[in-house]
């Protein structure tokens, strides 16, 4: 405390130079724990920025950037969900970089061939029931798994 300053009884306030003052003592652990909270806050808008392409570029309607931003940010909930799913061991940018490779080009009428399968897939396949191991698939079965994907329960 400063001179003159009184002590508080609150879990915390703000000081007049904005800082947070915490009510409690802090433990090293304590410190590092708020730091890798940092870390985790930075990476968030690293996705936004590059993943997601959170900057309306290409609108200018107040309503279609508002639209815009929340579409990013849906991702993004999405994106971390799917991070928990998987216990944190791939990365927004592993998770999006690898289903945005995981489309399909026809062959046929109704065949479609999906070349790119990968160790990441096979992880977010497992974790969502989804097989993205088939190569092939015909307009059916895509129908199929989009119509499981609407059934799936946490």
């Amino acid at each position: 405390l400063e001179k003159g300053e009184r002590p508080f009884r609150k879990k915390a306030r703000y000081t007049k130079d904005g800082y947070l003052q915490l009510n409690r003592t802090v433990t090293d652990k304590d410190i590092i724990e708020m730091y890798r909270g940092l870390g985790k806050i930075e990476e968030t808008f690293k996705v936004t920025k590059t993943n997601l392409s959170a900057r309306p570029v290409y609108v200018s309607n107040q309503d279609h950037i508002r639209a815009r931003f929340l579409i990013c940010f849906v991702s993004l909930v999405l994106f971390r969900l799917l991070e928990y799913r998987l216990d944190w061991k791939r990365s927004a940018t592993e998770i999006q970089e690898n289903l945005a490779m995981a489309c399909g080009s026809r062959l046929e009428q109704n065949l479609f061939v999906f070349d790119h399968y990968t160790s990441v897939l096979e992880v977010i396949g497992k974790a969502t029931g989804i097989d993205f191991s088939r190569m092939y698939l015909t307009t059916g079965g895509i129908r199929g798994i989009l119509a499981e994907t609407k059934k799936y329960q946490a």
